[in-house]
Parts: structure tokens; C-alpha cells; sequence
């Protein structure tokens, strides 16, 4: 076991540690919230070395390393090397987790009453994530991986290098920023948890208004980014093909989009109640799916973007599983509470067109992922296959 994997394994055992302190702290235990937080820095501490000497793993040539072996080589310049951090399925992982424990500095830091719940749920998401890395870690050795066409003890020359599209400036922009916007999805879905938690539907909004703003921005600034690289790459369909990993992104962002709305209209009318909270947690189990979709194979014959399978079909099945659970069993648990204004009564009152439109985004996004998950439902029936683009184009 070598030092990175010693840190992500620390990172793992201090999130436990905290999330336990976590709850007592949300049941109204100080002392257990103070020591939540000093656990929680230190479980960030520890995965910040482990990214840093990932990046270092790169710039340093450490082909013993089988991810850094298949996603680098010597010749190389410096920005493609740090891209190769967020080339295949652990590095992306580990970006995903150290961004959420970035983003978790701030709400634990609040000093509000929901501190401590809507951290937890931050703390469980990266649980899931340190499992996956414990699991496919970066920091596996190549002989680990390969020991039919290794020797004990060698270390090749050089490496495997970087897929020619990935050679790219936006390369170093594109995901990075995705997945910005995939783990802030987390705090909206945390706050909304915390309404249901403590039966508070009006704070949350409060809490939680900005955050949005910034998860639908951060998304549509890396859909955008990856749109504009797209079109400069040959065969990857312009600016927007409809290729099935495109459209697993902007599906959670169309959701994101009516979400900010509705929160507007919560805001100044208190109308709208069920449809944010519901809008929040569909949010973030959709940047899952999107994660499912990308990261499980399911699409490796329909998409240029797809990963292969790493074995986390599971995992993220399980993971994207519990949420939905426990979303629907609050929602529904506290459906009869959720008390909301009307809206106005004329047809053309400014919150009654916002509806309007949010419905129209919810049944748009409804049918994007219909085409979407195709290949997975004619799978079950027959050969898989994919909708063509005249299909998006229609609904559009």
C-alpha cells in the first residue's frame, strides 16, 4: 500500500469519524459540531495531499503508476499532463471528492441551524466517492494491473500517452468546471433534505438561493465549454450532436434551470413550495444518472464521451438507489406540510407564466432522458439502440 492510497484511506475513516460527530451535532450536541468540523478539515487535508501528489505522480513521469501510465507520457507538455489527471473514471473521481470537500469548507463554516444536517449529507456523498478510490484507485500500481506484461520491479520508459482528441486546450478547462457544477448539485439537495429533516420549508430557499445560482451556472459554463470543444473536434457533431453524455449533463442543468425559478417565485409569493423541494433532490439524483450513464459502460457503443466499464455499474446503481429512496420517503413522509401560497388567479400573472414555464422545462427534460436511457431500456426487450438526433431536434 503505497502513501496515496494511505490518504484516501485516512480520508475514509476521518469521514465516518465526522459524519457520527455530525449527527450528534444536529441534534443539538455542540461540542460534537466543533469536533465535526476539526475532523472534516482534516479528512480535506488528507485528500488535498492525495491530489497533490497525484498531479505530482504526472509532472514527475511515476509510470509505476498504472493511471498515470495510461494517461500520460513523457513527451508531454506540462497542461496536458495536469489534464491527464481528469482523463479516466479515478482521477475524475477524486477531483469530484476534493471539490466537494472545497465546497463543504463553506456550509460548515455557516454557523446556522442546519449546519450540521446539510454537511452530513455532503459527508456521505463523499463516502460513496472514498469507497470508489479505495476501490479503483489512482495510485494502483501498474504491475498490480497488469502483472502479465510487467515485471516485478520494472518500470517502463514511458507511457501509454494521452488520446489525441484529449489533446486539447479545453481539455484542461472543460472538466474540471463540470464537475464543479456536479458537486455543488450537493448542497441544494442537502438544504432541501434538511427542510424535509427538520420541517422547515421556508429557510431552506433562503440557504440555498445562491447556491443554486452557482451549481446551474458552473454546469452551463462546462456545457458550454465542452459544446465549443466539441465543435472544433471533427466527427463529435458540432456544438451539440445530442450525444448521449451531452445530454446526461444538460438534463440535470434544465432542472437546475427550472429550480432557480421556482425559488424566485417561492421567494416573492411563498408559492411553489413542492415543486422546488422536488426539483432539488430530481436535481442531484439526475447528475448521478448522468455519472451512471457516463462512467458504467452502458453507452461505450452509442457516445464518443463514454467511459468503459470499471466494474462501478454497481456502485453508482446503489448509490443513486439510496438517494432516490430516501428523497421519496421524506417527500411523501412530508408532503401534507408542505404548505404553499396560490398563485396568482389571472392566466397571464407573472408567477403563473413562471409555472408555465417550469413545466414546460420539467416535460422537456422528461423527454431528453427518455431518448437518453433508449439504449438501456432496449436492451431489456431487444438489441440496444440509440435515437437519432432528428428525435431532440423534434422536441426541441
Amino acid at each position: 500500500m503505497n502513501t496515496g492510497t494511505v490518504l484516501i484511506l485516512v480520508s475514509l475513516v476521518l469521514s465516518l469519524v465526522s459524519l457520527y460527530f455530525l449527527a450528534r451535532g444536529a441534534a443539538g450536541n455542540v461540542l460534537a459540531k466543533i469536533t465535526a468540523r476539526r475532523i472534516f478539515y482534516l479528512s480535506g487535508i488528507s485528500i488535498t495531499f492525495a491530489v497533490i501528489l497525484l498531479f505530482f505522480a504526472f509532472i514527475s513521469h511515476s509510470f509505476q503508476f498504472n493511471y498515470v501510465y495510461s494517461y500520460s507520457s513523457c513527451d508531454l507538455p506540462l497542461a496536458y499532463l495536469v489534464a491527464g489527471f481528469w482523463a479516466g473514471q479515478e482521477g475524475t473521481s477524486l477531483l469530484w471528492v476534493f471539490i466537494l470537500y472545497v465546497l463543504g469548507f463553506f456550509p460548515i463554516r455557516s454557523n446556522d441551524r442546519d449546519e450540521c444536517l446539510v454537511v452530513s449529507i455532503v459527508t456521505i456523498s463523499q463516502i460513496f466517492l472514498l469507497l470508489v478510490l479505495v476501490i479503483y484507485s489512482p495510485f494502483r500500481y501498474l504491475l498490480q494491473a497488469h502483472p502479465e506484461q510487467f515485471a516485478v520491479g520494472s518500470i517502463p520508459p514511458d507511457g501509454a500517452g494521452l488520446n489525441p482528441l484529449l489533446q486539447d486546450p479545453w481539455m484542461v478547462a472543460h472538466p474540471p468546471v463540470l464537475f464543479i457544477g456536479y458537486a455543488a448539485a450537493t448542497i441544494p439537495f442537502a438544504y432541501a433534505i434538511a427542510a424535509l429533516l427538520r420541517n422547515d420549508f421556508s429557510t431552506w430557499i433562503v440557504r440555498s438561493y445562491r447556491w443554486t445560482l452557482f451549481t446551474m451556472t458552473s454546469l452551463g459554463i462546462g456545457i458550454f465549454l465542452g459544446g465549443y470543444w466539441a465543435y472544433k473536434v471533427l466527427g463529435w457533431g458540432g456544438y451539440w450532436g445530442w450525444d448521449l453524455v451531452e445530454n446526461s449533463s444538460l438534463i440535470p442543468w434544465i432542472v437546475l434551470v427550472a429550480l432557480m425559478h421556482g425559488m424566485i417565485v417561492q421567494r416573492r409569493r411563498g408559492a411553489l413550495v413542492r415543486t422546488n423541494i422536488a426539483l432539488a433532490l430530481l436535481s442531484y439524483i439526475l447528475v448521478f444518472y448522468s455519472t451512471f450513464l457516463t462512467r458504467s459502460g452502458v453507452l461505450s457503443d452509442f457516445s464518443v464521451h463514454s467511459f468503459s466499464d470499471l466494474g462501478l455499474s454497481r456502485h453508482l446503481i446503489f448509490f443513486m438507489l439510496f438517494y432516490v429512496v430516501i428523497s421519496a420517503f421524506l417527500f411523501a413522509k412530508r408532503f401534507g406540510d408542505m404548505r404553499s401560497a396560490k398563485l396568482g388567479e389571472s392566466a397571464v400573472a407573472w408567477d403563473t407564466l413562471v409555472a408555465y414555464g417550469i413545466i414546460t422545462l420539467c416535460l422537456y427534460s422528461f423527454l431528453i432522458l427518455a431518448g437518453t436511457s433508449m439504449p438501456i431500456v432496449s436492451s431489456i426487450f431487444s438489441n440496444p439502440f440509440s435515437l437519432q438526433p432528428g428525435y431532440y431536434n423534434g422536441i426541441s
